[in-house]
């Protein structure tokens, strides 16, 4: 029996103490720790529990590395009590959040460690007193080497050097490396809008350095002072252009879509790369490429790279709009000895081409080169009389980044006949203009064109779709399908262009269609018949009433 009291008063002290070790774990969790050296970010607030200040407050404590993990919920990371000061070796992961100052003082003041900075935008870090550098941050290189990754430094200022970012220090003993990442619309009131380096060693890979302010260049060296870029993209600089495939005078217009904001994209503030062919900064780094450093294998927002051809420039891979077909929407005739362009419609309006391989993304190709030609401009030359096929093949990508390509094909013919310029009628030959809700009617055309041997394409629409839509019946069908959706009005409306190599003709016609609510009871059906039982069933009665 003692025995036995014994061990329940054993049992009851040891589950209290396990009770409270796990409370101990959760407020241990709680407090943003996730492991010793690893703490999590899970407030924008300033300062206080779960803050980026209170993190790295806490790492400069550790006596050996430190990770910093900011979680994906948290977009943006408000400072307003000054900088933060780092001094120890951490990594700090930023899940595409952005830091954004107070425009009253700078963001970060790195004194010592190996730090590094992944996935973050920095904007709106000031250094205002006078002749104070380093917008975004200062680093002190004599003891701290800073990495930024895929990192992007919009709108910071200084009153001194180095609107972004300021490196000081003596030797070349450490090193501040920016790779994938993108530095804009940064001002410094003396050198280097977007970097200021007064000594140690910097590296630029990959990166983004154009369209800062500043009295002399994007990126300012001092004497002392040694940098190296590979595969970047750069405005204007005093440094030595030399290097790996970098390309140097490029303004901020030639590489962004909005040079003077940031785009949200995927809950990531980011500068967006500009799809055009001359964007330098557009598959910029080649398979195979050699650098010091290993590029990310994700960008800012977290999208894979590259996205198509090789890895882009900047801390945004562009990501490709997917081509899901092409068409051929022209004539297939043309006159022997004439010449006619050929302009493929590509769907989406808006695809990313492949215009690298390819003039304007399209790879051209005839059956029978005796009786036509065509050149990569889609020109194409009718060379003896007879029939054959032209084929467009549109180079693109899919949703997932991967080339692929899509194909349209057409017959054309060459006919001796001298071409006309074409002329084409259209009339509905049967219509109806007053439909009940629910119900659908196919509507006909009739299409008279000259000559006879003329491509056209005929087009059904509603004004109003909501009262009534159409069901299109094909770019040359003589019907289509009216479907009545709610009461009200809408012109019903068909339009036909006709072409050749003489030029086109247009057509139109309409009618007014009026819908109107379903009709109920009083002309047959259930309700008809419920009324004649009811009159059959009084006769009955009527009729035995009188026997």
């Amino acid at each position: 029996m003692v025995e036995r009291v014994v061990m329940e008063k054993s049992v009851k002290i040891w589950g209290k103490v396990l009770i409270g070790a796990i409370v101990a774990l959760l407020l241990f969790f709680a407090s943003g720790a996730v492991e010793a050296g690893t703490f999590r970010v899970t407030s924008g607030a300033d300062d206080g529990s779960g803050s980026l200040r209170k993190a790295i407050s806490d790492a400069n404590a550790e006596s050996g590395p430190s990770q910093i993990d900011v979680d994906s919920q948290v977009k943006t990371i408000r400072l307003s009590s000054g900088p933060i000061t780092i001094t120890g070796n951490v990594v700090i992961k930023g899940s595409g959040a952005t830091i954004m100052g107070s425009k009253v003082a700078r963001l970060f003041y790195i004194t010592e460690g190996t730090v590094k900075f992944e996935r973050f935008t920095f904007t709106d870090g000031y250094a205002l007193t006078a002749g104070e550098s380093g917008g975004a941050a200062y680093i002190d290189s004599l003891k701290a080497s800073v990495t930024f990754e895929n990192c992007t430094f919009f709108k910071n200022r200084a009153s001194g050097n180095g609107g972004a970012v300021f490196v000081h220090g003596l030797g070349i003993a450490n090193h501040t490396t920016f790779v994938n990442c993108t530095l804009t619309r940064n001002e410094a009131a003396n050198s280097g809008g977007g970097v200021a380096v007064a000594g140690g060693a910097v590296e630029f890979i990959a990166t983004i350095v154009t369209g800062n302010v500043a009295s002399n260049a994007d990126i300012h060296v001092s004497d002392n002072a040694v940098t190296s870029a590979y595969y970047s993209v750069i405005g204007e600089t005093n440094a030595p252009r030399s290097g790996t495939e970098n390309d140097f005078s490029m303004a901020a217009s030639d590489v962004f879509k909005t040079p003077d904001a940031l785009s949200t994209v995927n809950g990531v503030q980011v500068m967006e790369l500009l799809s055009a062919t001359a964007n330098a900064a557009l598959d910029k780094i080649p398979e195979g490429h050699v650098s010091t450093y290993p590029l990310p294998s994700i960008d800012q927002r977290g999208t894979p790279r590259p996205q198509m051809n090789a890895i882009d420039a900047g801390a945004y891979e562009l990501s490709p709009v997917a081509l899901t077909s092409v068409k051929l929407d022209e004539s297939p005739y043309l006159e022997l000895g004439m010449s006619e362009k050929y302009r493929p419609v590509v769907t989406p309006d808006g695809a990313t081409l492949d215009v690298r391989g390819y003039t304007d993304g399209f790879e051209w190709l005839v059956a029978d080169p005796r009786i036509l030609s065509v050149d990569s401009d889609g020109v194409v030359s009718a060379l003896a009389l007879g029939t054959t096929t032209l084929r467009v093949l549109a180079h693109g990508w899919d949703a997932a980044g991967k080339a692929i390509n899509r194909e349209a094909s057409m017959t054309v013919e060459v006919t001796e006949v001298a071409l006309v310029p074409p002329e084409i009628e259209v009339s509905f030959t049967d219509k109806k203009t007053e439909m009940s809700v629910g119900q659908q009617y196919t509507v006909r055309v009739s299409v008279k064109t000259i000559p006879q041997k003329t491509y056209y394409t005929v087009n059904f629409s509603s004004e109003n779709p909501g009262v009534a839509s159409i069901i299109q019946g094909g770019v040359n069908a003589s019907t289509a399908i009216v479907e009545a959706h709610e009461p009200g009005e809408s012109i019903i409306r068909v339009s036909a262009t006709a072409k050749n190599s003489k030029g086109p003709d247009n057509d139109v016609d309409l009618y007014r269609l009026t819908v109107t609510e379903r009709k109920k009871g009083g002309g047959g059906g259930c309700n008809s018949f419920a009324g004649l039982a009811a009159a059959l069933s009084g006769l009955f009665v009527l009729f035995f009433r009188k026997r």
